[in-house]
C-alpha cells in the first residue's frame, strides 16, 4: 500500500512539474514571438536602425532562455532556431526586406513548435 501511495505522489509530482514548465514555456515563447513581431513592424517601416535593435534585443533574451530550454528540449529543435536566427541577422544585414520577413515567420513557427512538443498530451506521456 505504501508503494501505491508512494507511486501516486511520484507521478502526481511529476505533472505538477511538466505543468509549470509548459507554462513557463508558453509566456517565455510568447515574449519571444512579441519580440519578433517589433522586428517584422521595423522591417515592414523600412526602420533598419530599429529592426538593429529590436534584433539585438530578442537575441539577449533567446540567449537566456536558451539556457534553460536546454535542459527539456530536443537540442535538434534548439539549434534550428539558432539557424535561422543567424540567416535573419544575415539577411538584416544585407536589408534583404523579403527574406528578413519570411525567415521571422519561420523563427516564429520554430518557437512555437518547442511549446506544441512538451504539451502535456498522451503522444508525450508514452
Amino acid at each position: 500500500m505504501k508503494t501505491l501511495i508512494v507511486a501516486i505522489l511520484c507521478v502526481i509530482i511529476i505533472i505538477c512539474l511538466w505543468a509549470f514548465l509548459v507554462n513557463y514555456m508558453d509566456y517565455s515563447v510568447n515574449l519571444l514571438v512579441s519580440e519578433l513581431n517589433r522586428v517584422e513592424d521595423a522591417v515592414l517601416d523600412n526602420n533598419w536602425e530599429n529592426v538593429n535593435k529590436n534584433m539585438t534585443d530578442f537575441t539577449e533574451l533567446w540567449m537566456d532562455y536558451k539556457e534553460i530550454y536546454g535542459l527539456f528540449v530536443d537540442e535538434d529543435l534548439l539549434f534550428a532556431i539558432d539557424a535561422f536566427q543567424a540567416q535573419v541577422e544575415a539577411f538584416i544585414f544585407f536589408e534583404e526586406q523579403t527574406d528578413v520577413l519570411a525567415t521571422i515567420h519561420t523563427l516564429k513557427h520554430e518557437l512555437l513548435n518547442i511549446h506544441r512538443r512538451e504539451l502535456l498530451t498522451p503522444r508525450n506521456i508514452l
